[in-house]
């Protein structure tokens, strides 16, 4: 992600079939320098958790004293072994870094999104190609019977 002033981000996994392999998605954190060479370095404190925060997971873990221009980088993971719609928040507290006159600073919600959806059994997949090939079966005879009848009325006409 760009480096831009934020104080919440959304990460959507969409739909996932369940069982598979997920990349996980990567975060930065920017300490946007303001002021050149006056720009306090930023300490990650805390962060606080809730929602499915065991399955939707992060790798956060609190820094200190990252420089200005600088940023720290993070990742996003969604557990697929179980299925359901899922949403996790993290709320993430900063500081400026532990200098005389450090002010505590706006915090950032990080909020996770995914669905982990069933793989469809085999046999319910042959059922459905089953379904289809009988409903195509079918109009293939409406077709010919159709066919039939228009035959039929231009033999009769001729008579």
């Amino acid at each position: 992600l760009a480096a831009g002033d934020q104080n919440t981000l959304v990460l959507d996994f969409g739909s996932i079939q369940q069982g598979s392999a997920v990349p996980g998605m990567n975060f930065n954190i920017f300490n946007l320098e303001s002021t050149a060479l006056y720009t306090a370095g930023l300490d990650f404190d805390s962060f606080v958790s809730s929602g499915h925060t065991s399955i939707l997971t992060t790798d956060l873990a609190a820094f200190g004293s990252l420089s200005a221009g600088s940023n720290d980088g993070f990742l996003a993971m969604l557990d697929t072994s179980s299925i359901g719609s899922f949403s996790a928040s993290y709320f993430l507290s900063f500081s400026d870094q532990n200098l005389p006159g450090a002010t505590s600073l706006t915090g950032m919600t990080l909020t996770l999104l995914g669905s982990v959806v069933a793989v469809p059994e085999p046999s319910t997949v042959c059922l459905a190609l089953i379904g289809l090939l009988l409903l195509a079966f079918r109009r293939s005879l409406v077709r010919r019977s159709l066919a039939a009848l228009r035959l039929a009325s231009i033999e009769h006409r001729g008579d």
